[in-house]
């Protein structure tokens, strides 16, 4: 019983991590000490705290119901989140912070998947209850991993809120991400140059060139 409970309970990783995204970059922080600022970073870490308070709970429901075979368990379980620090940083490259954390969430519901098919009775699938904890759990996996592959990569979905950084998100013609940082390109109310921001705040002018081409003997 307690498999299928942790199943769900993985499965949900993906819908909070997709609600802590869009917390995220609906609150723009700053460094005013003003209430309506505290307000944003209490509501920032609420969200991102529901998440890993999911992922928490289902860990320990499947070392609960693992009995003697909890130090394997605990074992794939430090594995798992080695292989996960190894991949995020060329997933965050390829699909963007928001897109690398929809997909994190969406193989958390992957893993509820299997969870709760090893729950489940050897006799065939016959009662409502039996199923529904798979296809909940199957369900938050395909979401997740739309709305990292799609709505997180066209734009449609977890946009950054303008905010008091230099950066115009209105102005945004392209975004990459690193380990490290979310780089843009925007444009300037000048012909001759565009702006580059890391994390919408430091930012350099690209200059367009106009220097005549000289020919190399």
């Amino acid at each position: 019983r307690l498999l299928p409970m942790a199943g769900v309970v993985a499965a949900l990783v993906a819908p909070l991590t997709l609600f802590a995204v869009d917390v995220a970059v609906s609150n723009p922080m700053s460094v005013a000490l003003e209430g309506e600022n505290v307000g944003r970073l209490l509501e920032i870490y609420f969200a991102t705290a529901l998440p890993f308070f999911a992922s928490g709970l289902a860990v320990t429901l499947v070392m609960s119901a693992a009995k003697s075979d909890i130090g394997r368990i605990y074992a794939f379980d430090l594995g798992g989140a080695a292989l996960g620090c190894l991949a995020i940083i060329p997933l965050i490259a390829s699909v963007g912070g928001p897109g690398a954390l929809a997909i994190a969430g969406a193989i958390s519901a992957v893993g509820g998947v299997f969870l709760c098919l090893a729950g489940r009775d050897e006799a065939p699938v016959k009662s409502f209850k039996r199923f529904a904890p798979t296809a909940i759990a199957a369900l938050a996996a395909v979401v997740g991993l739309y709305m990292g592959l799609g709505p997180a990569q066209t734009g449609a979905a977890f946009k950054f809120k303008q905010g008091e950084k230099f950066l115009k998100e209105a102005n945004v013609i392209w975004e990459g991400w690193n380990a490290l940082s979310r780089i843009t390109v925007s444009t300037s109310s000048a012909d001759d140059h565009r702006w580059i921001h890391i994390d919408a705040d430091a930012a350099t002018r690209i200059v367009r060139s106009i220097a005549p081409a000289v020919a190399i003997e």
